[in-house]
């Protein structure tokens, strides 16, 4: 029975296939057929060009079928909108640039996975369509030997070939970012040199005068000043356009019968634990918590640990290697074992079922969503949300490019879009998020533009009041500079300080600082100050400098440290942590893969939009 299931399966999957390449050779050889061969590279099948290499409206077709088929699937039944199927395409074109790209870096930079490391996963992680079939249950649960056996049958040998190919499509595309350092040549040299770039360290001493310890009467601004001033400056006080924002959110809970779900599912891993599977295995096939990749294993917790703490005290005085649980947690259903003990540690093994939602619990809230904009569309937004108790949340009038609105969230590239393309009085579709769905309504837009000077007759004042007394605070540092290279000992900085005591100068010596650390709290983190001190060696003076931060200020180097670079293995950990080495190859990898540098988009010219 297993085994028909699976060839019937293979069969779906080829008449896909078949309709998939039947729908081309209409598609594509239409296009041929067009021009014969002459004219633009769409007129020719052509649906883009990649890295200067062309991709046929087949290629891309294949991995249209692909990314709908999987959206097929999410929606049920239902018909795809016209918008839903644009996405897909735009997800297919992204996938496929990427493919092609890692296809081409993997084959430049030999980046190659065993084929034992493939057959592992295989046997460890079951299609998802064959963990739903009950054919390969054994009372009522998934049965791992089942589909081994399944898996170890050479009938169905083409099934499991198209899955294969799968995981080897999508695997390396997941190496850990540590490995792609790796496999970069850096040199212990150029390492030694950021590692003492870095921890290189200076310290000096100044004398500043802050422009704010200028009194406003050593600033007069005339009528004729303020308006010269604001007419040059016309762009500094530009208003942003800016959006203001009604929003509800609706939550999406787990219902009574999803924590029955995930109580039943760790009882399942019991039962397996009792039949004698190891529990690393079982940990990897049912647990929900990240330590499912290393088995289970937990490591080594203490009694406050905030999350083990009710564990600890449930395994304190159970016997090594005994099973207890489900034990219901904040963070869902456990089943925990002790392994060791050792003064007040315990080493443990979990296997976590956390609580889901049920796709039956988010239709109900989708549904109720739905209603909720419908309605409100016809009866209006505030009106309905107060008729059904929903909370309002006001963003207030906030700039349209904002990354962050009150009451949504993080303002990703879709919102964005949409807000910037919806009129006042509209209302968007639901916006699925991680555990809710949020609808907002435009209450108010405005266009950027630039005040009236009687508006802002304060805020223009109190600019150039501030440029004026930067411009004080720099001739009065100057004064002091003169002062200080006059006098030839180690009482220099101080009567430089005297010669301008009116204007309350700082005269001190900071502590030794490097380049991503704080100054003193006199200049903070100031970049001027900084490449200033590391341009200038130890017993140099710096010219007198204007730092609209803080005012004017002159500085001398007092001290120079260079770290140790002959620890090797050491510092060298250290400089490739420190530097984010990983992190900065992982986004340099990511914005390779999915650029459009060097992509060529005719889509429009096969699709309209």
């Amino acid at each position: 029975m297993v085994m028909r299931k699976i060839r019937s399966q293979v069969k779906i999957v080829m008449w896909i296939t078949i309709i998939g390449f039947a729908g081309w050779i209409i598609f594509d050889l239409g296009a041929n057929l067009m021009v014969k061969g002459k004219g633009k590279p769409w007129q020719k099948g052509v649906i883009g060009e990649i890295d200067n290499k062309k991709i046929s409206s087949k290629m891309f077709y294949r991995e249209y079928q692909n990314v709908l088929q999987d959206s097929l699937k999410n929606v049920g039944g239902r018909e795809l909108s016209d918008q839903e199927e644009k996405s897909i395409r735009d997800e297919a074109w992204k996938k496929m640039i990427t493919n092609l790209r890692w296809s081409e870096l993997s084959n430049k930079r030999h980046i190659r996975l065993l084929d034992e490391t493939y057959l592992t996963v295989m046997e460890r992680v079951p299609p998802t369509e064959l963990q739903k079939d009950t054919a390969l249950y054994t009372n009522n649960k998934f049965d791992i030997n089942k589909y081994r056996q399944a898996l170890g049958n050479p009938r169905n040998a083409g099934y499991f070939a198209n899955y294969e190919m799968k995981l080897r499509r999508e695997i390396p595309k997941d190496i850990n970012t540590l490995d792609v350092l790796y496999a970069f040549n850096i040199s212990n040299k150029e390492l030694e040199f950021m590692y003492g770039k870095d921890y290189a360290a200076r310290k000096a001493k100044y004398l500043l005068v802050k422009y704010n310890q200028i009194p406003d009467s050593s600033v007069k601004v005339s009528d004729k000043e303020l308006d010269e001033y604001y007419r040059k400056n016309r762009e500094k006080f530009r208003r942003p356009a800016t959006i203001q924002i009604l929003s509800v959110r609706f939550p999406i809970l787990p219902e009574k019968a999803d924590s029955v779900d995930a109580e039943d599912r760790l009882s399942d891993a019991k039962y397996e634990l009792s039949q004698g599977t190891p529990f690393d295995s079982t940990a990897i096939f049912y647990s929900d918590d990240e330590t499912r990749e290393n088995g289970g294993d937990a490591g080594w917790v203490k009694a406050e640990d905030r999350r083990f703490a009710l564990l600890y005290k449930m395994l304190k005085d159970a016997p090594f290697d005994s099973i207890i649980g489900p034990v219901l947690l904040p963070d869902g259903y456990y089943l925990a074992k002790k392994t060791k003990m050792a003064d007040d540690s315990m080493h443990i093994f979990i296997i976590q079922s956390k609580v889901k939602v049920s796709e039956a619990t988010r239709d109900e809230v989708k549904d109720r969503v739905r209603d909720f904009v419908d309605r409100a569309k016809e009866e209006g937004f505030q009106e309905v949300a107060n008729r059904d108790s929903l909370k309002v949340i006001d963003s207030h009038e906030i700039p349209m490019d904002a990354p962050f609105i009150r009451g949504v969230g993080r303002t990703t590239a879709d919102i964005s879009t949409m807000i910037k393309a919806m009129k006042v009085g509209k209302i968007s579709d639901p916006i699925p998020q991680s555990n809710s769905f949020v609808v907002f309504f435009v209450k108010d837009k405005k266009k950027s533009y630039i005040p009236k000077l009687s508006d802002i007759k304060k805020v223009v004042m109190a600019k150039l009041q501030k440029e004026k007394k930067l411009d004080v605070s720099y001739a009065v540092a100057k004064k002091a500079y003169k002062v200080f290279n006059s006098v030839k000992d180690s009482t220099a900085f101080e009567k430089a300080k005297e010669s301008i005591k009116d204007y309350n100068p700082i005269v001190t010596e900071t502590r030794y600082f490097t380049r991503g650390s704080l100054i003193d709290y006199n200049v903070g983190y100031s970049p001027l100050f900084k490449s200033t001190a590391f341009s200038l060696k130890e017993g140099d003076v710096s010219d007198v400098l204007k730092d609209k931060r803080v005012g004017s200020y002159f500085l001398q180097i007092t001290g120079v440290r260079v770290p140790d670079t002959n620890k090797s293995i050491i510092q060298m950990a250290t400089a490739r942590k420190k530097y984010n080495l990983n992190r900065t190859i992982e986004e340099d990898f990511t914005n390779e893969m999915t650029s459009d540098k060097n992509v060529k988009d005719y889509r429009k010219y096969f699709y309209g939009d």
